[in-house]
């Protein structure tokens, strides 16, 4: 399902992996499809609204995604300096939590 500039929004991708939650045999992995779906709309929605939306893992989420397009995933959510302050929400080694060198 996508709207019509071709983009799933984030209601859709919910349902789709409803869907598939409801029809799969235990212990299989999330097909490819789904997980592009996730990074699709993490792009627009940002990875902490996109994993507590859909029940996935975030690590899972950004390893998904195209190394030179992380910084760009994050964006969707606190759009100055991440989650903790001068850093992006993608963990890239710095702020408060990252083991930078401000205390």
């Amino acid at each position: 399902m996508r709207t019509k500039r071709g983009v799933s929004t984030l209601e859709q991708v919910r349902r789709r992996f409803d869907d598939w939650r409801r029809t799969r045999r235990r212990r299989t992995r999330i097909p490819n499809p789904l997980w592009r779906a996730a990074v699709e709309v993490a792009r627009v929605h940002g990875v902490y609204r996109t994993v507590k939306t859909l029940g996935i893992n975030s690590a899972s989420l950004k390893k998904r995604c195209p190394s030179g397009k992380r910084e760009k995933l994050c964006r969707g959510g606190r759009e100055k300096g991440g989650i903790w302050g001068g850093q992006s929400a993608c963990g890239d080694g710095g702020g408060r939590r990252g083991g930078g060198t401000e205390r």
